[in-house]
């Protein structure tokens, strides 16, 4: 069985605008896993999931989820 206890951590963004600020607060959680619930507006996803897969591999997508794996890299400052 599992040692450690599994942990879920829910992450809000702002439904209808871009949120660099909570995007980058994931790059406090380097080990953990992140699946993102595709916004509606399309060009919304697309620059949430650009953004997030700066710093994160993309391990799978659905039509309504991207999930992401564990930090690979820092976030440089002209990503910022």
């Amino acid at each position: 069985g599992w040692l450690e206890k599994r942990k879920y951590t829910p992450i809000p963004l702002k439904e209808n605008k871009f949120d660099i600020a909570t995007i980058k607060k994931t790059d406090s959680l380097p080990f953990s896993y992140l699946i993102y619930a595709i916004a509606n507006n399309q060009s919304l996803a697309k620059e949430t999931v650009e953004e997030i897969a700066v710093t994160r591999e993309i391990l799978f997508i659905t039509k309504d989820y991207v999930i992401f794996g564990k930090r690979k890299k820092i976030r440089h400052e002209h990503y910022i």
